[in-house]
C-alpha cells in the first residue's frame, strides 16, 4: 500500500482555543458554569499501540515514511469506519503540548481526563457518528472494547500490558 505524505500538522495539534483549528471552540468565559472552561480533543494516531511504535501505526497517521515526514492513513485502510474512534476528549496538559493521541496513549488518554461530561467521554468515530459512554465503557480489556481503537478493527492484545 502507498502513503501519501502531509506536511502540515493540522491532525498533530489539539483542538483548542490555542490551537490551529481555534474557529471550532472559541474562547470560553465559562458563563455556563462548565466544570472545566476549555475543552479539547485528541487526535487517534496510534491506536491502542505506542507511540511510535516499532511496527505499522494501528491508527490513523499512517506511520512515517521514513523521510521525517509525516504519512496519513487513506480512508479506505480504515477497515470499518463506523467503529473506529477518530477523535476523543482530552485533558488540556499544562506547558502548551499539543494533546494528540501520541502524547496520551490511547487507552490512558481516557484516563486523564477532567470530570465533564458527567465521567464520560463523547468520541467521534471515523464515519462521522458520536457516541457517548463511561470511562469505564471507553476502558474496558475486551476485544470489543480494543479494536475500536485500531484500524485493522482487531484488538491487538499485545497491546493490552502498555495500557491499563
Amino acid at each position: 500500500m502507498s502513503r501519501e505524505t502531509w506536511s502540515g500538522r493540522f491532525w498533530r495539534s489539539s483542538i483548542t482555543e490555542k490551537g490551529p483549528a481555534n474557529k471550532l471552540a472559541p474562547k470560553w468565559t465559562n458563563h455556563v458554569r462548565l466544570p472545566q472552561p476549555n475543552s479539547s480533543y485528541g487526535y487517534n494516531m496510534a491506536g491502542s499501540g505506542r507511540y511510535p511504535s516499532s511496527g505499522p501505526s494501528l491508527g490513523l497517521d499512517g506511520g512515517s515514511n521514513n523521510r521525517s515526514a509525516s504519512a496519513y492513513l487513506s480512508e479506505n485502510q480504515v477497515k470499518v469506519p463506523s467503529d473506529m474512534i477518530a477523535v476523543a476528549d482530552v485533558k488540556p496538559k499544562p506547558g502548551g503540548a499539543d494533546n494528540d493521541l501520541d502524547d496520551i496513549f490511547p487507552i490512558n488518554l481516557l484516563a486523564e481526563l477532567a470530570p465533564r461530561h458527567n465521567k464520560g467521554e463523547n468520541i467521534v468515530f471515523c464515519d462521522g457518528h458520536v457516541e457517548y459512554a463511561k470511562h469505564t465503557v471507553w476502558l474496558k480489556k475486551t476485544e470489543v472494547a480494543r479494536q475500536r481503537w485500531n484500524n485493522d478493527n482487531q484488538p491487538h492484545r499485545e497491546t493490552w500490558p502498555n495500557n491499563p
